[in-house]
C-alpha cells in the first residue's frame, strides 16, 4: 500500500457475507492500533468484503514499516472467526506530504 492513496483491501470469506452478523477490520503497525473499521464501512459482495481507505487513513501508516491486517467475523450463533494476520507493505510517497487541495 502506498501512503497518500486510496487503496482497496479485499478479503475472501469462507461463506457468503450475508451469513455473518458483524465484521470488524483491524489494522495495526508496530503492535499499535492504527485503524479499526466496522461493517458499516465494509462493502459485502457474495463471499468478499472490501474496504477503500481514504487518503488521510493511508497517511496514518509510517512508511517502510509493515502493517498487520486481521478481519473478525461473528455468526448469528455467536461463533467468532478471525482471519490469518496478513502483513501489508507500506510504501512512501514523494514528497512525503500530500499536495494540499
Amino acid at each position: 500500500m502506498r501512503r497518500g492513496t486510496t487503496p482497496t483491501l479485499t478479503f475472501l470469506l469462507p461463506a457468503d457475507a450475508s451469513l455473518f452478523d458483524s465484521a470488524t477490520l483491524f489494522l495495526t503497525q508496530n503492535g499499535l492500533s492504527v485503524l479499526t473499521v466496522g461493517q458499516d464501512r465494509l462493502i459485502a459482495e457474495g463471499k468478499t468484503l472490501s474496504l477503500t481507505l481514504t487518503e488521510n487513513e493511508s497517511l496514518l501508516f509510517e512508511p517502510w514499516i509493515p502493517a498487520e491486517v486481521q478481519l473478525r467475523l461473528t455468526t448469528p450463533q455467536g461463533t467468532v472467526l478471525r482471519s490469518e494476520i496478513r502483513r501489508l507493505a507500506i510504501r512512501p510517497l514523494i514528497p512525503d506530504d500530500p499536495i494540499p487541495q
